[in-house]
Formats: structure tokens, C-alpha cells, sequence
């Protein structure tokens, strides 16, 4: 990720000098991990922004979350263990044609840009709305923008493509981070769309639910461009 980055994204909520000090220090030593240690710092500040309205940084790097004492972070990115899997919504035809008895024309469902990630009850979600789409039912409208009835064979067909980031990729992730220094520390595993060629991740219950064995006090999933976190459940 390059320096100009940070200014392609807005990041306007934390202090942008002290981003470029800490910048212009690092670019200017010789050691070959500085473009891992720009990422971080850039990580840090737009999780940072995330997070809430009262959290800090330190010129130390720390991050407080107004809570509590100074917490060290380490990022990790979460790279799909099978970057080709299909999109999630490509089998949507499936579940809403048992919804409709039978699913019997081909539809183009245009879908609005969503701030959050899916889930198994977001799915659903989106499914009833598609076949209140169908029936041309007048309801609010959260995940449907628009739907065409076009030519072609039976099915679902969008304009979003939602790739599942599954307990196998996050518990990579967990093995890759360095252990932690101190009890306090947290772990921020970053996906990235723009990487992993989606618009969206999809999360089943085995990570929303199920605990991850971490030394670090937290372990959160955090979408860098949608901005969401996600807190995972986790034993020591």
C-alpha cells in the first residue's frame, strides 16, 4: 500500500501530521521491513477511525479506545485460502426458487452497496427481499435496488460478487500473527476487497459463534474498506 493511499480514503478523523511523522521517520531508515511498518501504521489509523469517537493514538503508536490503558495492535492480513471460490450469490436461485415453489425466469438483481458484510441471517435477508421483489410487493427495500426480469436460463443473477472468508482463513491468519507481548494486546485480522476481487465476505456461524484459541486479550476481523469490525469469540 503506498504513502498516497491514505489520502485516496479519507481518513480525515485522526491526526494527519502526526501520520506523516511517524511516515517520513520510517521512510527514512534503512531497514526492509518499512512498507510493512507504513501498512501498520496506516491500518492503525483507519481502524482507529472505525472503531469510535473517543479513540486515540499515542506518538507511541498505541491505541486507546477511552476505555481503559494503552493497547499495542498487531494487523495481520487474511488472504482466502482458495482466492478462486465461487460467489456466495450465485446460489441464491436455489433457496428462492424453493421459497416460490419453482423458479421459473431468469432474473438481474442490481443490489445496493452495503456497509456491512453478510452473514447466514443476512442471506436470508437478501433472499425474502428478492422474492418480495418478484411478487412486486411494496416493502422497504434494504438490499434491492432493482429487479429485471431478463432472457435466459432460471436463476438469480447480480451485480456483486460475495466471497466466503471461512474459519480455515481467519485460523491462517491467527497461526501467521506473532504472539502477543502483553496480556493486553490485540490482534486486528484486515480483509481486503480489493485483494481478495469481491465486493463482500461472507461469514457462517463456525466463525461468528465458535471460539478461536488466540493468546491475544481480543481478535477482531476488520473489513478495511467497509470499515466494519467484527469482535470473534476466543479461549486461551
Amino acid at each position: 500500500m503506498s504513502y498516497n493511499a491514505i489520502f485516496d480514503r479519507n481518513f480525515y478523523t485522526m491526526d494527519a501530521k502526526m501520520i506523516e511523522k511517524w511516515i517520513s521517520a520510517l521512510e527514512s531508515c534503512s531497514a526492509s521491513d518499512n512498507n510493512k511498518d507504513i501498512d501498520n501504521i496506516i491500518s492503525l489509523w483507519k481502524f482507529a477511525s472505525c472503531y469510535g469517537p473517543e479513540t486515540t493514538i499515542n506518538d507511541n503508536g498505541s491505541f486507546n479506545n477511552g476505555k481503559g490503558s494503552d493497547i499495542k495492535i498487531t494487523f495481520t492480513d487474511v488472504a482466502l485460502t482458495n482466492p478462486d471460490t465461487p460467489n456466495i450469490l450465485s446460489t441464491l436461485g436455489l433457496n428462492i426458487g424453493a421459497g416460490l415453489h419453482e423458479l421459473k425466469d431468469s432474473y438481474y438483481v442490481l443490489l445496493h452497496d452495503q456497509k456491512k458484510n453478510y452473514t447466514p441471517a443476512r442471506l436470508i435477508d437478501l433472499e425474502e427481499e428478492i422474492i418480495n421483489a418478484i411478487h412486486g410487493k411494496i416493502i422497504p427495500y434494504s438490499y434491492v435496488r432493482r429487479l429485471t426480469r431478463v432472457n435466459g436460463n432460471a436463476g438469480i443473477y447480480t451485480n456483486t460478487s460475495v466471497k466466503k472468508c471461512g474459519r480455515q482463513d481467519i485460523l491462517s491468519a491467527i497461526n501467521d500473527s506473532p504472539a502477543p507481548k502483553d496480556d493486553s494486546d490485540w490482534l486486528v485480522l484486515i480483509l481486503d476487497n480489493l485483494s481478495s476481487q469481491c465486493d463482500s465476505f461472507y461469514f457462517d456461524l463456525s466463525v461468528l459463534s465458535q471460539p478461536f484459541a488466540s493468546s491475544y486479550k481480543k481478535v477482531m476481523l476488520f473489513d478495511f474498506y467497509k470499515g466494519e469490525i467484527i469482535d470473534l469469540v476466543t479461549i486461551k
